[in-house]
């Protein structure tokens, strides 16, 4: 979706996130699919994942400058040094809540400090076809 500075080691992390995300709104699509259910999925993966990306840009700028060997990378190294433990838990929230699943798949038992965002893709599900449903009913 977006360039990501590799100073923040997260471009691998966001390729299998975005890769997990598109797969859920794929296999949500209903069996034959119209040109506009296709592109509803990749508009519905992309309001998803943007603001993510986002976030995830905005921390590797912040530790692009801190590589770098100008005055204002020895303060921002500094100032990560010594921040204090309750920013860091914020940075966390915010960074670590970020754990897609495959909808459909059995899903992963959470089990970190930091509970996981909202994914609007696990909740999506394959249409049901006229013969499951006629099938549900009886």
């Amino acid at each position: 979706m977006t360039k990501l500075n590799p100073a923040g080691g997260v471009g691998c992390q966001n390729a299998m996130h975005d890769a997990i995300i598109l797969a859920n709104w794929i296999n949500a699509l209903p069996s034959d699919p119209t040109t506009k259910d296709i592109e509803n999925a990749f508009q519905s993966y992309q309001d998803e994942r943007l603001p993510w990306v986002k976030i995830t840009s905005n921390s590797t700028r912040f530790y692009r400058a801190m590589a770098t060997g100008e005055i204002m990378a020895g303060l921002l190294r500094f100032c990560a040094k010594h921040m204090p433990e309750w920013a860091k838990r914020k940075m966390l929230v915010v960074l670590g809540g970020n754990r897609p699943q495959c909808s459909f798949l059995p899903l992963v038992e959470d089990k970190g400090s930091v509970p996981p965002a909202f994914q609007p893709s696990l909740l999506a599900t394959k249409p049901k076809s006229p013969a499951t449903q006629d099938a549900t009913l009886k």
